[in-house]
């Protein structure tokens, strides 16, 4: 878990496309860490999300700093934001995945959804940006290849030209898809250590969950969040139980 706070600071300039107060801001936090000054470091990486900064090594130094802090719900909610930022990362994974270990609850995900996952490898292995990256490079090179093909249309361009339309219309509705989800579809995490997940507001309780279980927000009322579990159970729990991503 140290090996990221390294990098974040020699990637600085990658990461950190911001004013230079956030960067000292940023290394000050990371001082702070290093210092085993969690409190102290855990209050200013706070301090840089609310000034709308949004890196993954923020997000991540920030998960490790509640980890460190026994505050396990929060830390995997912070890592699962630096990953919709950089989903690829092997040691944010690494974290994410020992967290998870650390969890009472083992809510996996249903068999059609990990088959999904593995199918639409790029959905899940590229981010929002990096998809709507690709979409604009392939669509680019779509259209040098459709003037082309007036000049000169050979079997072989043929066959070019539509492959990159294929991945042109992929990687179009993959941005698109994505964009939705991460728009509508809102995660949480649990970050109290036991929570009763209820019938209804203020119902009968159906089931427990534990810190750091992961869940979706359906609906909202009332200050209560109705949640849906990975294998489809569904509950009502009081929202200050639980953390959006």
């Amino acid at each position: 878990m140290k090996r990221w706070i390294a990098g974040a600071i020699v990637g600085l300039g990658c990461w950190l496309a911001s004013s230079s107060a956030q960067t000292t801001a940023f290394f000050k936090a990371n001082a702070q860490y290093a210092e085993q000054r969690y409190a102290e470091a855990l209050a200013s990486y706070e301090e840089l999300r609310a000034s709308g900064l949004n890196s993954p090594a923020l997000h991540y130094n920030l998960g490790n700093t509640l980890y460190r802090l026994g505050k396990l719900g929060r830390a995997l909610a912070s890592y699962r934001r630096a990953e919709l930022l950089a989903p690829r990362d092997e040691d944010l994974q690494a974290n994410i995945r020992f967290v998870k270990e650390l969890a009472r609850d083992r809510l996996e995900p249903s068999e059609t959804g990990q088959a999904l996952r593995v199918l639409a490898f790029w959905y899940h292995g590229l981010s929002l940006n990096e998809l709507l990256a690709l979409t604009l490079v392939f669509n680019a090179v779509f259209w040098a290849l459709w003037v082309l093909r007036r000049r000169w249309d050979g079997e072989l361009l043929r066959w070019v030209f539509h492959g990159v339309l294929a991945l042109t219309l992929c990687f179009a509705g993959s941005s698109a898809i994505k964009a939705f989800t991460e728009r509508f579809e809102q995660r949480a995490v649990v970050i109290h250590e036991e929570v009763q997940v209820r019938s209804g507001k203020g119902g009968a309780v159906l089931f427990n969950l534990h810190e750091a279980a992961e869940v979706e927000v359906e609906a909202e009322a009332e200050g209560w969040y109705k949640i849906v579990l990975p294998d489809g159970k569904k509950g009502w729990v009081d929202r200050t139980f639980v953390e959006l991503l």
